[in-house]
């Protein structure tokens, strides 16, 4: 469709000299004008040259000049030099030459003019305006003003536009038979081109230029008279040969205005989808550049995509977002700087730093994201004050990343500590600072204290693993319950072990079922309680310990000793009843010495006593073997430590002695003695028993 151009930004301009033409046309070139009515007094060759410099010849572009008074346009077009001519090519030229004496001119264009014009007002009001600032004076006023002639040429230039929509074509067959099929009702009467006309008037004639070697050619397009008569126009078609470049059928309605995602193309005359990285949804000729925190992957985008979270963008006409660093995510769509990015649940930075690559929660903690520190995991032990020792800082960052990892919180129940930690990863995205999820050591289970709340408090005592408190006689409840642990290890000892040999190999099995609990396989919670139970199958002493009357906690190093001496206080036992029996033998006369014999039920004669000595040495050896796996652990457990961040470590089975330091040495000087007596010398003197007997 030809257009005009937009109707709210037609311009009266003054092409005086060759650069305030350009400038006018560059105006108009910005304005989306792409046919502009051009109304000369005197040579062509200024506008020409000022539309060829501003881009605005040729295709796509439609100039009709117009020459008020003159019967031909050979004489201005002779004087243009040869750059004016080939700028002129495609132009269309409106000359208008009055077919009637000079008399009788002007009274019939000023009744032509209010005739008509007012006819045209009321029927196209939208155009009201458009004749006003065109006019720019009252337009019937003066016939001589060129207004005027513009005016009555607009029935002129609204024949071709109508032709040549109607015809989708710009030159020849089809041109001429749109022409022929023109009639309305214009400024200066009706418009119809059926036949021709004898009637004097004033003659406009619409000439197409075209740029030849030795200048410029003209063709009649078509001729429109203006009956002097009456405001009546008969036209004789007769256009030879017309080409019109200024029309395309890509052109939108109003010069530059295409629907959302599109673009004007001048050069092409075409609407063309915006480029990756630009989006158009409101109306305007150009394509704006997404703004940061936006982005479009393809052609033709009516609004820019906001960056998802997890992406930004800080620049400009994007094509996509870029991921935040490793382990950190943006908290809200359209983020335009890098500093947006965050350490996301489940990572952290010790720095708080934002836009960098964050580092995954260490084992057993909870990160809540953002700027905070991990905290310690349900059931576990830490403290993230670590990382501010002299010790851990002289660490290199890899190094440092590596020991929080694995080494900063601990699994209490490992330990045999209680802890009440409660943090998890939805709480901690949650409530990042609710008590639960303090980052804080005193999150020890009630009756629990100290690093990974393995110790207990005062007035606590422990029993299958937990820290109980103490009932209020305590003096009896602990002898009663040490008395009841050495009558059951009696029994187990004399009983099971040397006579029933079924459930000697069961007692033998159950051991060895507690043994394993001893190593961190991820045991299910249900477990625990069995494990326990079966400690006291193992003559473990931490079954039950007398923390009660006490001034002191018990250590490790209590159970340890206990573990030691206890096969050997089991070996006294033998040797100081094996000793009174044969002096009560040798007072065998005495009364007493005999009622003391029948109560203890001990050997009667020598012969007896000699006999019992090897149930002696066969139940030594059977208690030394149901304490063989108790004693070989804890002398072990002496020598296992757990390492900090800050590359200190702490004696697992003792969680507040520090490893390789006095105490610990104590501690690892007593385990080396267990290994040597009882790890190592019990497998020695029973091979060396069988050897002996063997040979």
């Amino acid at each position: 469709m030809l257009t005009a151009g937009r109707t709210d930004a037609v311009l009266r301009r003054y092409f005086s000299d060759r650069g305030t033409a350009l400038a006018a046309c560059q105006e108009m070139k910005d304005s989306g004008i792409r046919v502009v009515l051009l109304v000369v007094k005197e040579s062509l060759q200024v506008p020409a040259l000022a539309a060829s410099d501003a881009g605005m010849s040729g295709e796509g572009y439609g100039w009709l000049a117009v020459m008020p008074s003159s019967t031909s346009p050979d004489t201005s077009l002779s004087a243009l030099t040869s750059s004016g001519a080939e700028a002129l090519d495609g132009w269309l030229l409106l000359t208008m030459s009055a077919d009637m004496p000079e008399s009788s001119r002007s009274a019939f264009m000023t009744s032509a003019c209010r005739l008509n014009l007012t006819h045209y007002k009321d029927k196209y009001p939208e155009a009201r305006d458009l004749l006003d600032k065109t006019a720019g004076l009252s337009l019937c006023a003066s016939p001589e003003d060129i207004p005027l002639t513009a005016l009555t040429a607009f029935d002129s230039v609204y024949s071709a536009a109508f032709s040549l929509s109607y015809s989708g074509s710009h030159e020849d067959t089809n041109l001429q038979k749109a022409l022929s099929a023109v009639n309305f009702t214009g400024i200066t009467g009706n418009v119809s081109f059926s036949g021709s006309s004898t009637r004097r008037g004033i003659l406009h004639t619409l000439w197409s230029l075209r740029a030849e070697r030795d200048g410029v050619q003209t063709l009649q397009f078509l001729r429109l008279r203006i009956s002097a008569s009456r405001p009546e126009v008969h036209e004789v078609v007769d256009p030879g040969h017309v080409r019109w470049p200024g029309g395309a059928s890509g052109v939108p309605s109003d010069g530059f205005s295409c629907g959302d995602g599109y673009r004007f193309d001048p050069g092409s005359l075409e609407c063309r989808p915006c480029a990756p990285g630009f989006a158009r949804s409101s109306v305007g000729s150009v394509c704006s550049p997404c703004p940061p925190g936006t982005f479009c992957d393809r052609e033709g985008c009516k609004q820019c995509i906001p960056c998802s979270e997890g992406t930004f963008q800080d620049g400009s006409a994007a094509t996509s977002c870029n991921e935040c660093p490793s382990g950190a995510v943006t908290l809200l769509r359209e983020s335009s700087s890098i500093e947006d990015c965050r350490c996301a649940l489940g990572f952290f930075r010790l720095d708080a730093s934002t836009g960098l690559e964050c580092e995954e929660c260490p084992m057993n903690g909870v990160c809540p994201g953002g700027g905070a520190l991990p905290l310690a995991a349900s059931g576990a032990w830490g403290n993230i004050s670590i990382t501010r020792s002299v010790a851990f800082r002289q660490q290199n960052n890899l190094t440092q990343i590596h020991m929080l990892q694995r080494h900063l919180f601990h699994l209490c129940s490992k330990y045999g500590g209680v802890c009440r930690g409660q943090c998890s990863d939805a709480l901690a995205a949650a409530e990042g600072n609710a008590s639960s999820c303090q980052d804080t050591p005193n999150i020890c289970g009630s009756g629990h204290r100290g690093r990974m709340c393995a110790a207990c408090e005062k007035g606590y005592f422990r029993m299958l693993g937990k820290c109980r408190q103490c009932p209020p006689q305590q003096y009896l409840f602990v002898f009663g319950g040490l008395l009841a642990v050495v009558l059951v290890w009696f029994l187990l000892n004399k009983v099971v072990a040397n006579r029933y040999e079924s459930l000697s190999l069961m007692l033998l099995w159950l051991q060895l079922a507690t043994m394993i609990s001893s190593f961190d396989m991820n045991w299910h919670p249900n477990l625990q309680l069995i494990f326990q139970l079966l400690y006291v199958v193992n003559f473990d002493i931490d079954f039950f310990t007398p923390e009660c009357i006490m001034s002191s906690p018990w250590t490790y190093l209590n159970s340890m000793l206990v573990e030691l001496f206890l096969p050997l206080t089991w070996l006294l036992f033998n040797l100081m009843t094996y000793s009174l029996n044969k002096l009560l033998l040798r007072l065998k006369d005495s009364k007493a010495a005999n009622a003391v014999l029948y109560v203890l039920r001990m050997a009667r004669t020598e012969e007896e006593l000699a006999s019992g000595v090897d149930y002696r040495v066969a139940g030594t050896m059977s208690f030394l073997g149901i304490t063989y796996h108790t004693t070989a652990i804890k002398s072990l457990k002496a020598f296992v430590c757990t390492r900090l961040p800050d590359g200190s470590s702490f004696l697992n089975a003792n969680p507040e002695i520090v490893c390789h330091s006095g105490t610990h040495r104590l501690y690892m000087a007593f385990g080396s003695i267990g290994l040597v007596l009882y790890s190592i010398g019990m497998p020695a003197a029973i091979s060396w028993i069988l050897w002996r007997g063997g040979s």
